[in-house]
């Protein structure tokens, strides 16, 4: 009996080992399903991820060549921009050098104008002068025979007074003889 205690041990501690082994084997299987699953879940994860990085990647090509092509595209209007600022200059340049130019002659032609109008003007007063000038000598002229004619006139007065006093004189003389022959 206790060989056979012994066997039945042994089938059962076999038995139990066996069961036990069953219970790892199934345990073993149900890890390395788990593992295998867990493999390609990051299998998957890792793939997606490489999907992702790679995604990534090209978003960031395409936004490094859209900013290098807005790069270019701003240096290209910046030189545009440079190029109409220094055209605008060029034209305000001209605008300003064509106002200032026509000023400028519209006040050489105002100075010459004036120029002119005083030339005008001096041989007006030349000519005035002039003319008052003759008409001083003409009045000088008849001045001159006016005092001509006065002295002569007062000749003439001097001698027509002296003339008449000797007229009267006489008169006098005769009126006296007159009248002394009167009363006599």
């Amino acid at each position: 009996m206790e060989i056979h205690n012994l066997e039945d041990a042994r089938t059962n501690y076999a038995n139990s080992l066996k069961s036990e082994v069953e219970k790892l084997t199934e345990l073993s299987l149900c890890k390395t399903e788990e593992l295998k699953s867990l493999y390609d879940q990051l299998a998957q994860l890792r793939d997606s991820s490489k999907r992702e990085i790679e995604a990534a990647n090209r978003v960031y090509e395409d936004v490094r060549a859209k900013l290098y092509q807005l790069q270019l595209q701003n240096v290209e209007e910046l030189e545009l921009l440079k190029i109409k600022m220094a055209e605008l200059h060029q034209g305000d340049v001209s605008a300003l050098r064509t106002y200032y130019d026509n000023q400028l002659r519209l006040q050489a032609e105002s100075i010459a104008s004036l120029e002119k109008q005083l030339a005008e003007n001096r041989e007006k007063v030349h000519r005035e002068l002039q003319e008052r000038n003759e008409l001083r000598k003409e009045f000088e002229v008849e001045l001159s025979k006016e005092k001509a004619k006065n002295a002569d006139l007062r000749v003439k007065l001097a001698a027509l007074s002296v003339e008449m006093k000797e007229q009267m004189t006489s008169m006098n003389s005769k009126m006296e003889l007159t009248s002394q022959t009167l009363l006599r």
